[in-house]
């Protein structure tokens, strides 16, 4: 439980220590599977698309709101570069909740 004396605006600033840098790693981290992504499908699959086609894709997939017309790949290395965008996405959630959203809500 907060302290009666704790202000939201101090537990704010507490946090403030992991959101950039947590934003700035997820920013990153999308456009580095960007980049994958649409060389991949340019190499791998045989259907190069635009560099803001493969953002969607990641960002759909990272997400799990849903693959576009992308689906199904043909090879490992797509299939598995995919797995690793939905890995991320879920691991993302849980270092968000873990690390920002649960100690807004308890007490140090």
């Amino acid at each position: 439980m907060r302290a009666p004396s704790e202000t939201v605006a101090e537990i704010d600033l507490t946090q403030r220590r992991y959101v950039v840098p947590a934003l700035t790693g997820i920013v990153l981290l999308v456009l580095a599977f960007t980049v994958l992504y649409n060389v991949g499908m340019a190499t791998l699959e045989g259907r190069p698309q635009s560099l803001l086609t493969s953002f969607q894709i990641v960002v759909e997939t990272m997400t799990t709101s849903g693959y576009g017309a992308d689906a199904p790949w043909e090879t490992a290395p797509m299939n598995l570069l995919v797995a690793a965008m939905q890995l991320s996405g879920l691991g993302i959630v849980v270092l968000v909740v873990l690390r920002i959203t649960v100690p807004l809500f308890t007490s140090d």
